[in-house]
């Protein structure tokens, strides 16, 4: 679930779920990259791994960073 939503630059955002994670999300393709987001959660169950960020900035990249 999501705790907060963070405008950044007046340009994208970022959100911070219940966990902490942070999502980057780039400033075109929003709801691209949110269906990303939900297919990588359904397919690698992302609440077992230590992630602080995951960046979804880039199209055809994810970065994550480790906690």
């Amino acid at each position: 679930m999501i705790k907060k939503f963070s405008f950044i630059s007046k340009r994208r955002f970022d959100l911070t779920l219940e966990n902490d994670l942070i999502v980057k999300l780039p400033e075109d393709n929003l709801m691209q990259s949110l269906d990303q987001l939900s297919a990588l959660a359904k397919r690698y169950q992302l609440d077992n791994y230590a992630l602080k960020v995951i960046d979804l900035r880039k199209l055809d990249k994810i970065f994550l960073e480790l906690d």
